[in-house]
């Protein structure tokens, strides 16, 4: 069962759109890493956290996810350094900014976030609770790479709705 946050989300995917779940790659985390020392110089207090497949060492999306916790009425102090580094964002909202990046022909989500916002309708709470959980949990991550692999060559929307079932029962364990 999905909350109406998540509903309103699978509505924004393109009808169309079909997901490619790739094996896992360990040049990610490379990649990843260099992204995180790039922010540290600009403050090296700042907490970057790295989720999904990536971070998991699963297959996925062939991408990466990385999100710098800030408090939004401190994004001033960081967010002309970043732009300077990761260039101009794609979203710029009162309690999170958005990059979308490429790294080495990697896509890459960047977001500078309040860490009690919601990005895509998954509190940032929620989402360190399912990546803890699958992170220390062999038997859960290998039930959800499977998901993911089987929903290759899907329907984006589809596979962002198994997903959400997929967390929600991790959740409400």
């Amino acid at each position: 069962m999905l909350n109406q946050n998540q509903e309103k989300y699978l509505s924004t995917i393109p009808a169309d759109k079909k997901v490619v779940i790739k094996p896992y790659d360990p040049k990610l985390k490379e990649i990843a890493e260099t992204i995180i020392r790039s922010v540290h110089s600009i403050d090296p207090d700042l907490e970057v956290l790295f989720m999904g497949a990536a971070e998991l060492g699963i297959s996925g999306q062939g991408d990466l996810d990385l999100y710098i916790l800030s408090k939004p009425s401190e994004f001033g102090k960081y967010i002309s350094g970043l732009k300077d580094v990761f260039g101009e964002p794609v979203k710029e909202k009162d309690t999170y900014v958005a990059w979308e990046l490429i790294r080495n022909e990697i896509p890459v989500e960047l977001y500078l976030t309040d860490p009690g916002d919601e990005i895509y309708n998954t509190s940032m709470k929620e989402q360190i609770d399912i990546f803890n959980i699958l992170k220390s949990n062999p038997g859960l991550l290998k039930e959800y790479e499977d998901l993911k692999i089987r929903l290759n060559g899907q329907l984006f929307r589809e596979y962002q709705r198994q997903k959400y079932e997929f967390y929600n029962r991790v959740l409400s364990r």
